[in-house]
């Protein structure tokens, strides 16, 4: 609980000079004690309120850091499953080139042994 601020001895002594009856003086001075307890801040109110929004920027964080850290993985097994398949794109590229070229080298081993024969 937060301690007075308020010098309630004193704000009574001050009713009671302005006229105010002793029990009036009394109510109003634990009246506005009470009030400035209720509302003001201590320093370990503060405190508290210090270490409880570090716990939850900790957490908040820890968390940021969990979602990027699978974000990150999602990334990497997408490149890693885009790498893959464009290397079985290229391997597949490369057997249908040595297909062709090897067509190509039998048509033209072919043309130069007709051209051999007809000369």
């Amino acid at each position: 609980m937060a301690m007075a601020a308020l010098d309630t001895h004193k704000l009574f002594k001050h009713l009671k000079e302005a006229g105010f009856t002793e029990t009036q003086a009394e109510a109003l001075a634990e009246a506005g004690a009470e009030l400035l307890e209720s509302r003001l801040a201590t320093k370990e109110d503060l405190r508290h309120l210090r270490e409880d929004l570090e716990r939850k920027i900790d957490k908040m964080r820890e968390d940021l850091e969990r979602k990027i850290d699978k974000v990150r993985e999602s990334l990497e097994r997408n490149f890693g499953d885009s790498h893959t398949e464009l290397e079985n794109k290229i391997e597949r590229m490369e057997d249908r080139m040595i297909i062709k070229l090897g067509g190509l080298m039998v048509v033209a081993v072919g043309v130069v042994a007709a051209l051999v024969k007809l000369l």
